[in-house]
């Protein structure tokens, strides 16, 4: 199953340009041009990611960053802000738990690697169930009887 990324920049060279670094079929982007659709189409989606310029039009992108982090099912979803080189927004101090800042023009492969590798370090449970663990000498199925 591909991993679901949305996109949310009003440049069409951005999104084209992320649409050829995100090949299919591992890969499936859903574009949007501003903070209401980000939102509405995250709930719809439920992207494995979400990149967001923070010159994004319409609803805050940074606004949009923190609600997203506010909800226990978007919290381990990977949040990435796109800024442009005269953009004065400082998402890493304003978005609690974003997961970090590409300058445009950005490095496509560093960015496809960032991604794919947050998605899969948060795809594991964030704990494992331990072992449990027998005292000496016992049948493995737990403490012996003692009556």
């Amino acid at each position: 199953m591909p991993y679901k990324i949305i996109v949310a920049d009003v440049s069409v060279s951005v999104q084209r340009t992320v649409q050829l670094a995100f090949p299919e079929p591992e890969f499936r982007l859903f574009p949007v041009e501003n903070g209401d659709e980000l939102l509405g189409t995250a709930e719809e989606v439920r992207p494995d990611a979400v990149l967001v310029s923070t010159s994004l039009p319409g609803r805050d992108p940074l606004e949009v960053g923190r609600l997203l982090r506010l909800r226990e099912d978007f919290r381990r979803v990977p949040l990435l802000f796109l800024k442009g080189t005269f953009d004065g927004l400082d998402a890493a101090k304003t978005v609690p738990d974003n997961d970090g800042v590409f300058q445009k023009p950005f490095d496509s492969e560093r960015l496809v690697a960032a991604v794919r590798d947050l998605i899969e370090a948060r795809s594991v449970p964030p704990t494992l169930p331990e072992e449990p663990v027998f005292p000496p000498g016992g049948n493995g199925r737990g403490p012996k009887d003692r009556t």
